[in-house]
């Protein structure tokens, strides 16, 4: 009984840091394919002739979220874009400076990666837990980045 004992132990001291590693590298690997997909929103973004701002603020999530906003409204039918909105407008992060978590900042010309360890503020990764069951309300007036 003792030797069962001990072998679970040894087992189970193995597999607690593996399985810790994998649920890190797995977030990780989710979060990267958020950016990627932002990234592809930009693009698409940009190719409606729109500019987004170039000078990030690394102080705020200001540029962060001026940039979500864009992707996320959805261009009314005498203004019409195709492909808008670019991004689901149920998005909904909040802002970290917390360098435990991962975060998603604005460089100026695309959205990046800020694993943990890494400084600076953001958008918080929560791995699905951002996305609300409605969209984002847009105030009366509102015009996205770069409309003329």
């Amino acid at each position: 009984m003792v030797t069962v004992v001990a072998i679970i132990g040894m087992l189970a001291a193995i597999a607690i840091p593996v399985y810790s590693n994998l649920h890190n590298s797995s977030a990780e690997a989710v979060a990267t394919d958020h950016v990627e997909a932002l990234n592809r929103a930009v693009t698409n973004f940009s190719h409606s002739c729109w500019k987004l701002p170039t000078a990030p603020n690394a102080s705020s999530t200001d540029d962060e979220y001026a940039v979500l906003r864009s992707l996320q409204y959805k261009f009314p039918a005498d203004q019409l874009k195709p492909g808008s909105p670019f991004f689901p407008p149920t998005y909904d992060p909040v802002a970290s400076s917390n360098s435990k978590d991962l975060r998603i900042r604005w460089n100026g010309k695309s959205f990046e990666l800020l694993k943990p360890g890494q400084f600076g503020t953001g958008f918080r990764f929560n791995s699905g837990n951002d996305l609300k069951k409605t969209n984002y309300a847009f105030s009366s007036g509102y015009k996205p980045e770069g409309a003329n």
